[in-house]
């Protein structure tokens, strides 16, 4: 009797906590062969750990190496989180792609991305869908809800203990989320009945300012969660999610490093009710309306609920892209636009070939960094498919 062989998948991850955090969601769910490679030195205690694999921090270097592993494998499917040069140097190599569906400014790169990629996983619920997207494009979008970033979303609804002064938790991240620390100062001593507790890496030291709780970087940010009535944070992809999964109520602030990529993602979330918005750190004069706002906020169980499937849902989409039969034939007119866009990067990279590829957003990455929890990818692999990891040096 003829059996189907089991599809392959590849992940591709740029090192980012945000995108080892999806991956330890969804591995443990997919039905396919899966292996995972890490292209940034950042990635420590990613699959693989302790386990001897070499990683390399150089860039150009990686895109290469990852070319190479790509084509010892024979995969039905690359799954890229971060990296939009790598994932077109893959399609100009006839590779099935996939990637995150992300908001923010459209750059060529990126145009071409959404346009070359079998499908675009959005870890976010479809009410969160990027706005003036193009039809062809939309139709590739499949939705799973929220992919929480800490392995307890979900079961921490309701979980606070109320005879307790009411705490604010600040996910201020590994690269601070913008407020100097007088700010933060401010801000508590003008809500003396609500406890401030940072987590991260506040802009300076927090030593001798009142009323503020300086936690640090920490590994998971559960426990805080669990005993918060409101939550400050970025928005990014994971620490939205896992916010939101917790079900605490959210004001989101869009982190200056982050320039025309959260602003769109921040209005969308008080658009339909998941945060209260800030456009900027607000002054301290407006926090006793906004938290109260916040705590009014109706979370309900929408959000930890959707968190609980989400991580099935994108490995069915996953496992479904690996399997489908249609053909991935790029139409010539988006095959040249690909051709020339590759050329132009291959130049660019010439003219820059004795300068610093590291890439500043994952090379350096904090991955005790508060949005996200401290993930396993290789025990979360034990869970579903076949699970090999290598790191980009590794030549496997």
């Amino acid at each position: 009797m003829f059996r189907r062989r089991r599809s392959r998948v590849g992940l591709v991850l740029d090192g980012s906590a945000g995108a080892r955090a999806r991956a330890a969601a969804i591995v443990p769910c997919l039905r396919s062969q899966v292996s995972v490679l890490e292209t940034s030195a950042a990635a420590r205690g990613g699959p693989g750990a302790g386990d001897g694999v070499s990683r390399s921090r150089d860039a150009g270097h990686a895109t290469g190496e990852v070319v190479a592993w790509a084509g010892e494998h024979g995969f039905d499917l690359i799954h890229v989180d971060g990296g939009d040069e790598l994932l077109l140097r893959l399609a100009g190599r006839g590779f099935r792609v996939s990637t995150v569906h992300r908001h923010g400014r459209r750059s060529d790169a990126r145009r071409l991305v959404d346009e070359l990629a079998h499908g675009l996983l959005a870890p976010y619920p479809s009410r969160l869908a990027p706005r003036r997207v193009p039809r062809p494009v939309r139709e590739r979008v499949a939705f799973t809800g929220w992919l929480p970033a800490t392995r307890l979303a979900g079961s921490l609804a309701g979980a606070a203990v109320r005879d307790r002064p009411r705490t604010v938790l600040v996910l201020a991240g590994h690269r601070g989320l913008g407020p100097a620390v007088e700010e933060l100062g401010a801000a508590a001593a003008a809500t003396p009945d609500w406890r401030w507790v940072v987590a991260g890496a506040p802009t300076g030291s927090l030593d001798g300012i009142g009323g503020v709780e300086d936690l640090g970087p920490v590994p998971d940010v559960s426990p805080w969660l669990a005993s918060a009535d409101a939550a400050v944070a970025g928005a990014s992809l994971s620490g939205v999610a896992t916010v939101v999964a917790a079900g605490v109520p959210l004001l989101a602030v869009p982190r200056a490093d982050r320039a025309g990529v959260e602003e769109e993602f921040v209005a969308l979330l008080g658009a339909v009710g998941t945060a209260v918005p800030l456009h900027r750190w607000p002054g301290a004069e407006r926090w006793p309306q906004l938290l109260a706002g916040a705590a009014d906020l109706s979370v309900g169980t929408r959000g930890p609920a959707d968190a609980a499937s989400a991580p099935y849902r994108a490995a069915a989409t996953l496992d479904g892209w690996a399997e489908d039969e249609t053909s991935d034939a790029v139409a010539a007119a988006l095959r040249d636009r690909l051709e020339t866009w590759l050329a132009a990067a291959d130049r660019a990279d010439a003219d820059t070939a004795d300068a610093d590829l590291t890439d500043p957003d994952v090379a350096d990455v904090d991955l005790t960094d508060p949005d996200v929890a401290d993930v396993d990818l290789a025990e979360a692999g034990t869970g579903g498919g076949d699970v090999s990891a290598h790191g980009p040096a590794s030549g496997r």
